[in-house]
């Protein structure tokens, strides 16, 4: 191979590498400038974001109130120790996940956060190992029926109520308890947002859970 010849390569690469770095910066000023455009604008196409997503209704009298776990924006706790306040049921079942000293959703916490509140120790039910949101539909409506409730009112945020009402539908089946769904007052963070429409996909695709249609199938 000759001197010309491997100069010439050399060139070619050079100029292959400065096109695609020119490309990479253009797609990274690109990415910014979208990031930057979109936290500008969040608070316009966060709340239109939400409203596809949010099926809660006024609350009302229930046999039970149920604080879904998890969270990220609103305090669903606060939420439904207020209801309790307002005599809108006797009792509160919360889920949560296992112990774990750093977890802030462990059902334990959230239980000693309620009584901190005012809420009776007496008048609150625990459901401990719910890790997902179908988890937590199969271990509640079980409860509910234990305890021999007839209706319940369900406490999560604005944009994981059509998914949670889907879900329990789905598993409900026959069950007749009626369920209504109450979201937590506040505005979601963008990371929230993008993770529920991610779950959502996955609950269409993994269990058959319709959240945007009136009826579910079974998987």
């Amino acid at each position: 191979m000759t001197a010309e010849c491997l100069i010439d390569m050399t060139s070619d690469v050079l100029v292959l590498r400065a096109s695609r770095t020119k490309w990479v910066l253009v797609l990274l000023v690109f990415a910014i400038a979208i990031t930057l455009v979109l936290y500008a604008l969040q608070s316009i196409w966060i709340p239109a974001a939400v409203t596809p997503l949010d099926v809660g209704v006024p609350p009302k009298h229930a046999d039970v109130i149920v604080l879904l776990g998890g969270g990220g924006v609103g305090d669903r706790v606060l939420t439904g120790a207020q209801l309790y306040d307002q005599g809108l049921a006797p009792r509160l079942l919360i889920t949560g996940e296992p112990p774990n000293a750093e977890n802030r959703f462990a059902a334990a916490t959230l239980h000693d956060r309620l009584t901190n509140l005012g809420v009776p120790a007496s008048a609150i039910l625990v459901n401990p190992d719910a890790t997902s949101t179908w988890d937590e539909a199969v271990a509640v409506l079980a409860r509910l029926d234990d305890v021999g409730a007839r209706s319940a009112l369900i406490v999560t945020n604005a944009f994981h109520t059509r998914r949670a009402r889907a879900t329990f539908r789905q598993v409900q089946r026959s069950t007749a308890i009626d369920l209504a769904f109450f979201d937590v007052p506040g505005t979601p963070r963008c990371d929230n947002l993008c993770r529920e429409y991610v779950a959502t996909l996955y609950y269409i695709v993994w269990y058959g859970v319709l959240p945007f249609d009136s009826t579910t199938v079974a998987r």
